[in-house]
């Protein structure tokens, strides 16, 4: 696996040969243009698959959701991630509660002071407890 330190001192590399050989000069433009008109069209597309993860939980498609919601939690900007992370804690608790706890830490660990959140992971836990009562009460009872 190549680290990052190998790709600057890579990049970092070419530039200078670049600068140096005047006919080549042309040529950095274009790799550098062309990665930066990558990287935009990344996070474009990312932000686009995490509104139409928020339309399906807004839909009440949580299963068609919960995947979008998961990739928007790794690389959406914050205002978006944190609207996918309550979505799929939402979505997760009606479709698959064990995976609420998977939303909830992406947004504790990103938002660790808004009391939205904090607010959110309090109830979510307690639904989770409830439930968990509720099913050891009935193997118990067996």
């Amino acid at each position: 696996m190549i680290g990052q330190a190998s790709i600057d001192a890579c990049l970092f590399s070419f530039m200078c040969r670049s600068l140096q050989a005047a006919k080549t000069l042309p040529l950095l433009f274009v790799f550098i243009a062309s990665f930066c008109l990558g990287q935009a069209a990344r996070t474009a597309g990312s932000g686009q698959e995490a509104q139409r993860g928020l339309n399906f939980a807004k839909a009440g498609r949580c299963k068609e959701a919960l995947p979008l919601l998961r990739a928007a939690l790794r690389g959406s900007e914050k205002d978006l991630k944190r609207q996918a992370g309550f979505a799929g804690v939402r979505c997760s608790m009606e479709v698959s509660p064990d995976t609420a706890t998977e939303f909830l830490q992406g947004l504790m660990r990103d938002f660790p002071q808004d009391p939205e959140v904090l607010y959110l992971a309090v109830h979510t836990y307690s639904d989770l407890s409830t439930r968990a009562a509720k099913e050891l009460g009935g193997k118990a009872s067996n």
